[in-house]
């Protein structure tokens, strides 16, 4: 009987933060998402620039997705967030990272922001 190994690269997100840019709307629900990309595999282990154990992407899953709410390819290191992207509220996002091979780190621990309420503008101005 033949017995073969099975190989399961687990990867550690670095970091997880959400910025406001100079000049966004965060009541536009457009925060900036940043990260460090992890180096390392969870035994310790180099994690290498190509092949099946290289990484492919960062996945975001917002507000308890299951499913991705952004991929963003590597070496990118950010999400800027589109108007709309985020209605007011209470918001948690949590990341992984992703090989070629399609192992998929741990989340990082969850991240929660508000997107401020903002009343609408005043009506009847008049000048008398």
């Amino acid at each position: 009987m033949q017995t073969r190994s099975l190989i399961y690269t687990a990867l550690a997100l670095a970091f997880l933060v959400a910025t406001m840019p100079a000049g966004a709307d965060l009541a536009a629900g457009t925060p900036l998402f940043t990260w460090t990309l992890p180096t390392k595999n969870v035994d310790g282990s180099t994690i290498p620039a190509t092949g099946t154990n290289a990484l492919k992407e960062v996945r975001l899953y917002c507000d308890g997705a299951t499913t991705p709410t952004k991929a963003t390819a590597v070496p990118g290191l950010s999400w800027q967030t589109a108007a709309g992207d985020f209605l007011a509220g209470s918001h948690s996002c949590v990341a992984t990272a992703v090989t070629n091979g399609g192992a998929e780190s741990a989340k990082t621990n969850p991240l929660a922001f508000t997107v401020p309420t903002i009343p609408g503008a005043p009506s009847g101005l008049s000048v008398q």
